[in-house]
């Protein structure tokens, strides 16, 4: 369902340009992995076994239909696939905490705290990515 409302809104916008007297291009982001860890999958019990490696898989099954759809000829100049994802730091672009290792060990480590929803850095990282790609798409 994902594919089919992202070819709904593509299509929606593009009906809405070509009734204007403008020129629309639509940059399409494909969804971003999550952090580096486990994390708030750990909060669910439920890592590796449990939901982030079908989550994972379903991410990156998304990614490949949407490139797919969105690469045909019929969007060729239209629509342009993004790729800011690449620019969150997996590690430090999610939401973290310092935490004591254990009560005995005072080694302290980076915790995430939200393994999906980038921090302020990692949405500034996002911005970074959306801004090159429309300087890019301006200046052709």
């Amino acid at each position: 369902s994902s594919l089919n409302n992202a070819i709904l809104l593509v299509s929606k916008i593009l009906e809405d340009a070509a009734a204007g007297s403008y020129t629309t291009k639509v940059i399409l982001q494909l969804p971003p992995t999550d952090a580096n860890t486990t994390s708030s999958w750990q909060v669910y019990s439920d890592i590796s076994y449990g939901r982030k490696a079908p989550y994972q898989s379903n991410i990156w099954q998304l990614r490949k239909k949407l490139y797919d759809e969105f690469t045909k000829p019929a969007y060729s100049g239209l629509v342009y696939i993004g790729q800011a994802i690449t620019n969150i730091d997996r590690y430090y672009g999610y939401p973290y905490v310092n935490r004591q290792v254990s009560e005995r060990i005072i080694i302290n480590e980076v915790f995430h705290t939200n393994s999906v929803h980038p921090n302020t850095n990692g949405y500034q990282q996002l911005g970074d990515g959306y801004f090159l790609q429309l300087l890019g798409l301006l200046s052709s």
